[in-house]
């Protein structure tokens, strides 16, 4: 088995404070990561701004959460095989999360088609929502309309089921009809913009 223990004693050194080990430390962060960006780009990735990924690697792996990153260095691999993986699940992150935010402009024909008079859009969203809706099996309709639309609990919504319907449920099968439903809707509106 291999000797990392040059390896370890060089992560203690950046944790007691030396300036030589952290500027070391710093030059290999931002080597690896630029490296991995230029790797992930090559692959399709896009990165809106490369600078702010490589500074948000290097603060990561070097200061967020009291060092965390060096601390739980066990010595195990390579310092730099484990700063590789901690630096490209970083990307990766940053990627996930750029991608999350991202914002697309609307053509002016878009704009115009999707929302020709004031109030327009509005009120197709509603229909929308209705027509989704109406779509159901009676008692889904019921906990939907009852939950949405009269802002009843779930306790009173079982209640109305069962007078209104003859049926029982349970509170946990109310929650999974409206979450099931959010989600639905979610995916049918994804498009959708006021």
């Amino acid at each position: 088995m291999a000797d990392y223990s040059e390896d370890l004693t060089r992560a203690q050194a950046y944790l007691a404070g030396d300036p030589a080990t952290e500027k070391w430390l710093y030059g290999e962060l931002r080597r690896i990561a630029h490296f991995l960006i230029g790797e992930l780009e090559k692959a399709g990735a896009v990165f809106v701004d490369r600078e702010e990924a490589v500074s948000q690697t290097v603060f990561h792996a070097m200061v967020r959460h009291d060092r965390h990153v060096i601390r739980s260095y066990k010595g195990d691999c390579k310092l730099t095989t484990y700063l590789y993986r901690v630096v490209r699940n970083h990307l990766v992150d940053v990627l996930r999360k750029e991608r999350r935010h991202q914002f697309v402009p609307l053509t002016e024909a878009e704009h115009e088609s999707r929302a020709s008079g004031p109030g327009e859009s509005t009120a197709s969203l509603a229909e929308l929502v209705l027509e989704h809706i109406e779509q159901e099996k009676p008692a889904d309709r019921l906990i939907k309309m009852s939950r949405w639309v009269d802002d009843n609990s779930y306790e009173e919504i079982r209640e109305r089921l069962k007078r209104e319907l003859n049926q029982q449920v349970s509170a946990q099968h109310v929650a999974y009809v409206l979450h099931r439903n959010r989600k639905a809707l979610q995916e049918k509106l994804k498009d959708f913009r006021l």
